[in-house]
């Protein structure tokens, strides 16, 4: 027998099974609304001041109202919530989604908002390197448009298009380009390669996401002194003669690359910046 299932909306637990959302919800019509993916370890959620702080960003630059009171005390509160309510492992992923209440065309007539936090248990380590290297190649049937939001939002079609050819081409990632061709991030990570133990990353101005995990690891990086980091523009030339490539999310923490197109990669430098992170959140 399926145990239920329950997600928070509101401030209010609800049963997955009874969900329903209106035909008039804006993120459903305009993608008018953000989302932020939070990692559980051990039911403690990491950087969890961090995805508000950018949340909050967001949800100013889109001019919602009240946004203080999606604070770090209410979401954390309610992810415990959530926890017991789920019977919860305490290893899992949590998705806090906020969008614009119904009203308008594309001119809102209403700058309140409705959230909704789910949680999904998963089933891998936290912050423990891949043991295969991944495949990836580079998606250029669209460009990824620099912008001033910095989070996710609701509109993530060049993520879906992207996944798609993913698919297509066989490989486990793909790295989506802006209309410089300069790479931006991946389908769902950001980017770094190292080189002459230099590591490099794109710059936020370039279009990406202003990854929680990236602005750690950045800082860990330089706490440790062991590596000088660079924010900079990232050509499909330079990554590839990159000595090591990797790709950073919460959830999955570091991944390493094996393999993009014709060029092959190590993991020598990469399971030290591992550890360094690893220290830095003391696991």
């Amino acid at each position: 027998m399926n145990k239920t299932k329950y997600y928070i909306q509101n401030g209010v637990l609800q049963e997955f099974d009874n969900a329903s959302i209106s035909v008039l919800n804006r993120s459903f019509r305009y993608g008018d609304g953000l989302f932020e993916t939070i990692r559980l370890i051990d039911g403690f959620p990491i950087f969890l001041d961090d995805h508000i702080l950018r949340l909050h960003k967001s949800m100013k630059l889109l001019k919602y109202h009240s946004v203080e009171l999606l604070n770090f005390e209410v979401v954390k509160r309610l992810i415990n919530n959530l926890i017991a309510s789920n019977n919860s492992s305490g290893n899992a992923r949590i998705r806090l989604q906020v969008f614009r209440n119904e009203g308008g065309l594309f001119l809102p007539t209403d700058n309140s908002y409705t959230y909704i936090i789910e949680l999904e248990d998963i089933d891998f380590e936290p912050c423990v390197l891949n043991e295969k290297g991944l495949s990836i190649d580079i998606y250029t049937e669209s460009f990824l448009a620099k912008s001033i939001i910095q989070s996710k939002t609701s509109s993530s079609l060049i993520y879906i298009l992207a996944s798609l050819y993913r698919k297509e081409m066989g490989v486990d990632d793909i790295l989506i380009l802006n209309s410089d061709y300069k790479i931006v991030e991946a389908n769902s990570s950001n980017v770094f390669c190292v080189k002459d133990k230099v590591i490099y990353t794109p710059h936020l101005s370039s279009g990406c996401i202003d990854g929680v995990f990236r602005k750690n690891l950045i800082e860990s990086i330089n706490q440790s002194g062991e590596y000088q980091i660079e924010e900079a523009e990232l050509s499909i030339d330079f990554a590839k003669s990159a000595d090591e490539l990797f790709i950073t999310n919460v959830v999955r923490g570091i991944q390493w690359v094996e393999q993009f197109q014709n060029k092959s990669f190590v993991n020598v430098e990469i399971q030290r910046i591992n550890e360094i992170f690893r220290n830095f959140i003391m696991l």
